[in-house]
């Protein structure tokens, strides 16, 4: 039944599992023979092992690759080195912590959660969005042109992308800040 569905999220076959569990379960109990019972925890131990190292696999060393069916709903490498690059410049200066941040892009999940540290935090649709006095401002791509013509400072521009299933963005940085 999930080969069924085209478009698969990773819980729904977590709510497709416990059933079987309960089967597999009912089978083993079932079973009347010394071989049937080992040979149905063989295959339920087969099942359980192989369904962990697809969990470890994903979960800690393919997360982000885009060949995985599911990496569409993880943040990027390049997202989550942005982010360190924030907190780190914070840890050298924590007066930054109240810089004034604008997040432009249309959708920003994670970026409450990543962001939740600093006080100054505007979370805008792109349209008329002042951002001359914006010390970290985050765009979807689309946005670049109007943007870049209303920067006044020097900015340091670093391409990003939120996941996988979302277009590319730039971070625009002040330079004083994080070069300068």
């Amino acid at each position: 039944a999930y080969s069924l569905i085209a478009y698969k999220t990773p819980w729904l076959i977590m709510n497709m599992l416990w059933p079987l569990f309960f089967v597999a379960g009912l089978a083993l109990q079932i079973s009347n023979g010394f071989l049937k019972r080992w040979a149905a925890r063989l295959v339920l131990i087969f099942a359980a092992a192989t369904s962990a190292d697809a969990m470890l696999r994903l979960t800690f060393h393919e997360y982000a690759n885009p060949a995985e069916p599911y990496v569409y709903v993880q943040s990027t490498v390049q997202f989550r080195t942005l982010m360190e690059d924030l907190h780190k410049a914070v840890e050298k200066r924590p007066s930054l912590l109240s810089m004034k941040v604008l997040v432009l892009n249309q959708d920003t999940w994670p970026m409450p959660y990543t962001l939740a540290k600093f006080t100054d935090v505007s979370f805008r649709g792109p349209a008329g969005a002042p951002i001359a006095d914006a010390d970290v401002i985050t765009i979807d791509d689309a946005m670049r042109p109007s943007v870049e013509a209303q920067l006044t400072g020097r900015y340091w521009r670093r391409p990003f992308q939120i996941r996988d299933a979302y277009g590319a963005g730039s971070a625009y940085l002040k330079y004083e800040h994080f070069l300068g």
